[in-house]
């Protein structure tokens, strides 16, 4: 598998979460307080790649085993994405609770459930996306949950590398690592 100098992933995400047309559904999302919205996220997020033909999708066939603080069990990342230009695949894994906090431990459980069944000894190709509320985050919660995570290399340099921005004319923000 091919190495890359920056995770293409990322700028294509923050560039989606601009346009219009995806405001206008989540807004309307919230008018109506649908809640664990995470499979819609995932077709929009697939269908704004495949228009900017962005990658090949890798479908799972398989069932990944994972083991992580005693817990057993299979995962199937949201997306298995292949970069052509680069030759890396990339394992993605989205999330969205109301609540920042929640957000973001259930990010950090599938980042680990994700890392032990699949590439254990590389973390860079596994990206996290998680919608939250904006009203529930605050750079002092931010700082407490790295803080907590600070004695394990793997997930606190992906942690570092966090970015979270508001979603523009909506009430929710995406955290990306």
């Amino acid at each position: 598998m091919g190495r890359y100098r920056t995770n293409p992933m990322k700028s294509l995400v923050f560039k989606f979460i601009k346009e219009e047309d995806f405001q206008n559904k989540l807004n309307i999302i919230s008018e109506f307080n649908f809640v664990h919205f995470e499979k819609w996220f995932q077709i929009e997020l697939a269908c704004y790649f495949k228009k900017k033909k962005f990658f090949n999708y890798c479908p799972f066939t398989w069932t990944a085993e994972y083991s992580h603080t005693n817990k057993k069990g299979k995962i199937i990342p949201d997306f298995t994405i292949f970069y052509h230009t680069s030759g890396n695949e990339f394992y993605t894994e989205i999330k969205q609770y109301d609540s920042f906090i929640t957000c973001f431990n259930k990010m950090v459980d599938d980042f680990y459930k994700v890392k032990n069944a699949v590439d254990k000894k590389n973390s860079e190709n596994i990206n996290c996306i998680g919608v939250f509320k904006t009203e529930y985050f605050s750079e002092d919660k931010l700082s407490n949950l790295k803080d907590g995570f600070k004695k394990d290399k793997h997930i606190i340099t992906k942690i570092e590398e966090i970015k979270i921005k508001e979603i523009p004319n909506t009430k929710y923000s995406l955290m990306y690592f």
